[in-house]
């Protein structure tokens, strides 16, 4: 019985990187747009990671139309939070993404992150 070579598998995502990032102070107790675009037209853009960090106790929502597509916490004892898109998640030109973040209310006034992580083809 001869045996199977196995197959090469590839993890990359085709098309040209895009990241979005942003770093602002916390306002306890009130949800923030950290993150807030629209697929610009002739293009369709696959989600693949969005990263949190803030070291007091948080809650982040990733949001695609008003539908809500991630979410996660962060905390002292786990300042980084991320979401995951495995296979990446495909969004079509018009489509409005948002990261919202909120810290807990008693929380002090302390710096959040936002990493977003995708790849654009053309259409």
């Amino acid at each position: 019985m001869a045996l199977s070579v196995p197959k090469p598998v590839s993890l990359a995502i085709p098309g040209i990187p895009f990241f979005q990032d942003v770093v602002v102070c916390t306002t306890p107790g009130v949800e923030q747009n950290l993150i807030d675009f629209t697929v610009p037209t002739g293009i369709l853009r696959s989600l693949q990671q969005v990263v949190v960090i803030c070291r007091m106790e948080g809650y982040f929502k990733v949001i695609l139309n008003s539908e809500l597509i991630g979410s996660g916490r962060t905390g002292a004892a786990q300042p980084n939070a991320t979401f995951s898109w495995i296979p990446s998640r495909a969004i079509l030109a018009g489509m409005e993404i948002q990261v919202v973040f909120q810290a807990r209310i008693k929380s002090p006034i302390v710096s959040v992150e936002a990493y977003l992580q995708a790849s654009d083809t053309s259409v």
